[in-house]
This record gives structure tokens, sequence and C-alpha cells, in this order.
């Protein structure tokens, strides 16, 4: 992988290797020790096809003011908190349990687990 980004650097910083005709840029890939199948894709200029060889996932990123082109930024918004959720309908047994004082007084006993 070292060959097609070594090849890459030279050609960006090359402006004869970037903007050499097909014939002399085939005989540049053909002087390196490039796999086949990353010339082919170097030649075809198939971008597509040398990120699945090189196994890379292209990414971008776009940032932008909030709001039409040209309007001034506003200040941010602060966060506005998620609506409480809806109180579901609890048995009497369970409400009374989750008010009771006791059930943090008397809590109840761990079993020992027995190791083997």
């Amino acid at each position: 992988m070292s060959d097609i980004i070594d090849f890459m650097e030279r050609m960006g910083s090359d402006a004869q290797l970037s903007q050499a005709s097909a014939d002399e840029f085939a005989a540049s890939l053909s002087a390196t020790d490039m796999a086949p199948e990353l010339q082919s894709a170097l030649l075809a200029k198939d971008a597509q096809r040398l990120g699945m060889l090189l196994g890379t996932v292209p990414e971008c990123l776009l940032l932008a003011p909030p709001g039409p082109p040209g309007s001034r930024p506003s200040p941010m918004q602060p966060a506005v908190p998620p609506p409480p959720p809806e109180e579901t309908e609890e048995t009497e047994e369970t409400k009374d349990l989750s008010k009771s004082d006791d059930v943090a007084e008397n809590p109840v006993p761990r079993r020992e687990s027995q190791r083997v």
C-alpha cells in the first residue's frame, strides 16, 4: 500500500507527472512495484474501484451556519429538555412500594453464593 501512497504523493508534487499524457502516466506506473489492480484503477481514473482496493470509505463533511446564505448567524439556542415522560398506570401495590419509606430501611438480605 505504501507504493500507491508514494506514487500519489509524487504525482501531487510533480506537475509534469500530474499533467502527463496517458502513455507517460502508464510508463510511470509500470516503473513502480505497485499491484497491477491498483495500476489499472489509476489508469482508468476509477476512484471508486481504487477506494475499494485500498479498503477505504469516502468521508464527506459539510459545516454551514444555520439560516439562508448571506444571513448573519444567530446565537445558539439553549437545548430544550425533553418533556417529562408520561406517567404510566401503575398498580396500587407498585405505587405503595415506591412511596414506602421502610423499603430503604429494611433491605432484602443477600444470599451468599456457593463457590465450587
